[in-house]
């Protein structure tokens, strides 16, 4: 230490000081003092090497030879070339040590609830893996791989033990959403477009009837906007209404006590006409929910109330008005839907604890399975990382474009 007291002024005392930085002034150093004592007088006169030698080989002259030089030092060779004339130019610079990316993972796991539609609620937990930046689309985008549901098909939003919370449409970026978030995907109905009809089977239909395409001969009967397609014929109904007279209903319900309130059950997706009556609204509603209902519980005339969720304030959907769905709250919530998914309304069922308690069994216990893609994200993320020096290096010389930027000379 009083040896490199007396050389390094910054070494006196008994500061404490970084390993590294020590090894590299102690390495120059020492080459410092070997490549002094070099006789060059004994040394043979060097031919300048030709330019292409100098591309291939490095410097010009070369410099003296140390033994640290030989075991600590390298070169690192910079290479430029032109995308329009191919011209090349290398730079060379030597180096006693290096700092070297670390590898980092691409991906991050996210853990979604997905809601199947039927008659009966039917949930189940998957995971998937979404790139560390970007939209939500992308989310929607594995749902839809994981599910084998159609990307306009998927509804998704955030929900806690009070009900709906956040809702996403595609540009909403997926910094937003975080590994701990209740995530849940709806699966909605297939929606008929105007242009045509895809059915379940994809069968497609064009308003012009002579330019009718099925996807299979086993399919006779296809349902249109103006009608009934049956053995190449037409068949007008009037009684059936037009597609965009349905509406698309996330539902899920809420047990209420005073101030406090609580969802209980499965969530549900409800495709209703606008145009129904609140005892049609109700029916449908309970159906769903047959499957918790005590054998013996008597009917209230109207058990449950309706909350919209709105972006602005509290709307109840009340049983004197005619259409309930038809309501101004109704339609704004329907413009709020952003890109991606289909249109659709969150309403939430809020029931009295006690009327709630006489007419259900086992609503609290929510049991939703988990797939086998959420044991696999799990170990694939969760995991520590690890890579390879080999890897670093690669990824320290990834080839990369360098842009020009604008107003600079040719």
């Amino acid at each position: 230490k009083n040896i490199v007291s007396k050389n390094a002024m910054q070494y006196r005392g008994n500061a404490q000081h970084d390993a590294q930085e020590f090894l590299l002034w102690l390495l120059d150093r020492v080459h410092e003092d070997l490549n002094n004592a070099v006789n060059y007088s004994s040394m043979p006169p060097l031919k300048p090497p030709l330019e292409d030698d100098v591309l291939l080989e490095g410097p010009a002259f070369p410099i003296s030879s140390t033994f640290v030089q030989e075991l600590f030092q390298a070169q690192y060779r910079s290479s430029l070339t032109c995308p329009h004339c191919q011209k090349q130019s290398n730079t060379f610079d030597p180096f006693l040590c290096i700092s070297l990316p670390i590898p980092l993972p691409h991906t991050r796991p996210l853990y979604v609830t997905v809601v199947y539609q039927g008659k009966c609620s039917h949930c189940m937990r998957i995971g998937v893996a979404v790139p560390i930046s970007g939209t939500v689309a992308r989310l929607r985008e594995a749902v839809s791989s994981e599910t084998k549901i159609p990307t306009e098909q998927i509804v998704l939003t955030e929900m806690y033990y009070d009900g709906f919370h956040r809702s996403f449409c595609d540009t909403d970026d997926l910094d937003t959403i975080h590994e701990s978030d209740c995530i849940f995907a709806f699966e909605t109905p297939e929606i008929f477009r105007p242009e045509g009809i895809l059915s379940q089977r994809g069968i497609h239909v064009n308003n012009n009837l002579n330019n009718l395409k099925c996807g299979t001969e086993h399919s006779r009967t296809i349902s249109y906007s103006q009608g009934t397609v049956k053995s190449g014929k037409l068949e007008q109904s009037s009684t059936k209404p037009a597609a965009n007279d349905k509406i698309v209903l996330l539902v899920c319900n809420r047990a209420c006590t005073g101030q406090q309130s609580r969802r209980f059950g499965l969530p549900f997706v409800l495709h209703l006409e606008k145009t129904i009556a609140w005892d049609i609204l109700q029916k449908e509603i309970l159906e769903k929910m047959q499957y918790f209902l005590r054998p013996a519980a008597c009917m209230q005339v109207c058990p449950f109330s309706l909350r919209v969720v709105s972006v602005v304030g509290i709307t109840y959907l009340l049983p004197q008005e005619e259409r309930p769905l038809c309501h101004p709250t109704v339609e704004r919530a329907l413009k709020s839907c952003g890109q991606g998914g289909t249109a659709h309304v969150k309403l939430v069922v809020e029931w009295d604890k006690e009327t709630k308690d006489y007419l259900f069994v086992n609503t609290e216990e929510e049991y939703i399975p988990d797939s086998e893609s959420v044991r696999q994200q799990r170990e694939l993320h969760h995991q520590p990382p690890t890579c390879t020096l080999s890897q670093c290096f690669q990824l320290y010389t990834k080839e990369e474009q360098v842009r020009r930027r604008l107003g600079s000379s040719q």
